[in-house]
């Protein structure tokens, strides 16, 4: 049921590893330092990933956090500079700090509407991002949470009011000059920045 702490740390001729249904647990540094990795299969009756469980594996290019998973731990992906593709879980609450530091490869990141908690550099220095949704359902956001992610557009799932709150209740001066879209469904009577869904997909108005 479990990955064990340091289980693989800095095994680096592993370039890809299928877990089995009924592993729950992968623990602290478990993969760290696994620079070799391409591929990794996550079963979905994974619920913990540990702190710095895959830090530094600069060859994995796609991670798919299954649904039961809440919590990604403390520098848990830091540094994966080839992660192309995230896909964070449903139900998601916190994102540890440090969590995706220099993933320098990821251009989009959609944050769940469970996600109450983004630690501190939670994404700094992701700086191919090019697009942010995030909800107004957010409590904290910690500093630097998505330090020098210049190129990225944020797109807040909310209203503009919930947002403003949001901003007054936290210091992340890091993105609170970017070029930000609140969601309306409906055509804005207004002037402002503004999107929408069109079959799925973000659309500015």
């Amino acid at each position: 049921r479990e990955i064990q702490k340091e289980a693989f740390n800095l095994c680096k001729n592993i370039k890809k590893v299928e877990l089995p249904i009924g592993v729950e647990t992968i623990g602290d540094s478990a993969f760290e330092g696994c620079e070799n990795l391409e591929h990794i299969n996550l079963p979905t009756t994974l619920i913990h990933i540990g702190d710095c469980a895959f830090s530094s594996c600069s060859g994995l290019t796609e991670i798919i956090i299954p649904d039961g998973v809440t919590k990604i731990g403390v520098r848990c992906f830091i540094e994966c500079s080839s992660l192309t593709n995230l896909k964070l879980p449903a139900n998601l609450v916190t994102i540890g700090q440090y969590a995706f530091y220099k993933c320098n490869s990821i251009n989009e990141i959609v944050i769940p509407d469970t996600v109450k908690d983004i630690g501190d550099d939670a994404f700094g220095y992701c700086t191919s991002l090019e697009s942010i949704l995030i909800c107004t359902t957010v409590k904290t956001i910690g500093d630097g949470a998505f330090f020098n992610c210049d190129q990225a557009f944020l797109y807040v799932d909310g209203n503009e009011s919930a947002w403003e709150k949001i901003k007054s209740e936290n210091s992340f001066y890091d993105i609170s000059n970017y070029k930000t879209y609140i969601y309306s469904a409906s055509r804005p009577l207004v002037n402002g920045n503004y999107w929408h869904y069109v079959e799925g997909e973000i659309v500015v108005w």
